[in-house]
């Protein structure tokens, strides 16, 4: 891939990225200076659950566990929205008002598991 932080290749390629968790995040940041990112995610804030049993304890702490997705990314875009459906043949990301196509598409859905004390 190749190009420079101030001036990415977007021309080269878009990819798409379904969840904005951990992985999601790691792998918009790795590629936001190579191609055009778009990261999409029904939250508009990072949930930093390992952070969130220091806020129980300390309260102060709560804010440092939201983080929010507005300024990830310095060229890629961030959209806040559910997918509705998704077209692999076609190269399309379905949202509730808008459709996206796409060269490459990461599914970085990750999983869920009950939080601390939810059992």
């Amino acid at each position: 891939m190749g190009g420079s932080p101030s001036s990415p290749q977007y021309e080269s390629c878009h990819v798409v990225i379904i969840g904005a968790g951990y992985g999601g995040i790691s792998c918009a940041l790795k590629l936001d200076r190579y191609c055009k990112v778009t990261l999409i995610d029904a939250k508009d804030y990072f949930h930093h659950s390992v952070g969130a049993l220091r806020a129980v304890v300390e309260p102060s702490f709560l804010k440092m566990t939201l983080i929010p997705y507005d300024n990830l990314l310095s060229y890629g875009t961030f959209k806040h929205d559910c997918v509705c459906r998704l077209n692999i043949s076609e190269k399309k990301v379905f949202l509730q008002n808008e459709e996206i196509k796409f060269d490459y598409i990461v599914l970085a859905c990750g999983s869920s598991v009950p939080f601390p004390g939810n059992y």
